[in-house]
């Protein structure tokens, strides 16, 4: 079985890992010309080929794992070559419009999320300055307002976490922060308030970095400070190991039901400025 995925960044090599676990012979879809062993990160590629060139390989499912802003292009070019819905899966947060494909939120196949409880209060304050890279981090898409950066999008597994496929009703703004970018563009890297009443500070230069979404029943936590006032409420610690599950449980899930279940909506992500 063969894999063309698109992309060559950190979410693309691992996906090529995972799915050499589950049979799969991954290609690489890249711009730059480079072998897979010189890519910054591990990966199982069996080689990479420029866009072109993708037109003329065939594969039994295709991967869309490169910048935002390209999501939906690279979907649209497949769907136009005939490539059915259902063997096309994109990373978040997926293209703007609604296709019928597969969207990648992997966190949701955690086996930790049942009898949790409603969630109350959202945290995701990353560093993404330090994520690895051989890119500078100015000229990282998540830095850049044209390729699909900024908080929102890129902590979108947040929003889809608690609200799924429905828009939120109700929008609190109490601080929000830019960045201009290298193109001259103001990007939103920080925002705190609230949506449908539940609580969020999503942030992408925190000099204190922490991640935990806590729900009624337990605190899901991974990474950084808890809340200070967590009284009888399972904590639940999120390990490496447990996110790499989450890929493989996702993968085997939809590759043997992606042709039966009806896909959600997930473009309210996108379509909304908030």
């Amino acid at each position: 079985m063969k894999a063309l995925i698109f992309g060559s960044g950190s979410i693309a090599c691992r996906h090529s890992r995972i799915l050499a676990k589950l049979g799969y012979q991954s290609i690489c879809v890249s711009s730059r010309e480079i072998k897979p062993r010189d890519l910054y990160h591990k990966n199982n590629f069996l080689k990479i080929i420029t866009y072109e060139k993708s037109i003329l390989e065939s594969a039994d499912i295709f991967v869309i794992a490169n910048i935002t802003s390209q999501h939906s292009s690279n979907v649209q070019k497949l769907i136009n070559m005939g490539i059915p819905p259902n063997k096309i899966f994109c990373e978040k947060p997926g293209p703007s419009e609604f296709f019928g494909i597969n969207i990648l939120y992997n966190l949701e196949f955690l086996e930790v999320l049942d009898n949790i409880g409603p969630p109350e209060e959202i945290k995701h304050c990353a560093d993404a300055r330090v994520w690895p890279s051989d890119i500078p981090w100015k000229k990282r898409y998540v830095f850049r307002y044209s390729q699909g950066g900024g908080v929102f999008l890129t902590h979108s597994h947040e929003l889809i976490h608690c609200f799924k496929d429905a828009l939120p009703k109700s929008f609190f703004n109490e601080k929000t922060l830019y960045l201009k970018d290298q193109d001259g563009k103001n990007v939103c890297i920080y925002f705190k308030g609230s949506f449908n009443n539940i609580s969020f500070e999503l942030d992408l230069k925190s000099d204190n970095p922490s991640r935990y979404w806590n729900h009624k029943e337990a605190l899901i936590h991974f990474y950084g400070e808890t809340p200070k006032l967590i009284k009888n409420k399972r904590i639940i610690h999120i390990t490496k190991e447990m996110i790499e599950n989450s890929y493989i449980n996702m993968w085997k899930q939809i590759l043997s039901d992606s042709s039966i279940i009806t896909q959600k909506n997930f473009t309210w992500v996108l379509k909304n400025v908030f």
